[in-house]
């Protein structure tokens, strides 16, 4: 799909790797602060989170599960 993609259709092909690449290609740190945004926002406070997800190894998930239990 792709590579028919690039022979037949640039223009589209163009248009899905730069969705894709703002999509799926952030950097770390980035990813990080978003996550700490979302927790933020379920009202837990901001150092407890960051503490909290370094400590889970920046899954979002079971961090969240250690901060409600």
């Amino acid at each position: 799909m792709v590579a028919g993609q690039y022979k037949n259709n640039r223009q589209e092909f163009e248009r899905t790797a730069r969705e894709w690449t703002a999509t799926y290609a952030k950097d770390l740190r980035t990813v990080q602060e978003e996550k700490v945004k979302r927790l933020c926002e379920m009202g837990f406070e901001e150092g407890m989170v960051r503490d909290v997800l370094e400590n889970t190894a920046w899954d979002e998930q079971l961090a969240l599960n250690t901060l409600l239990g």
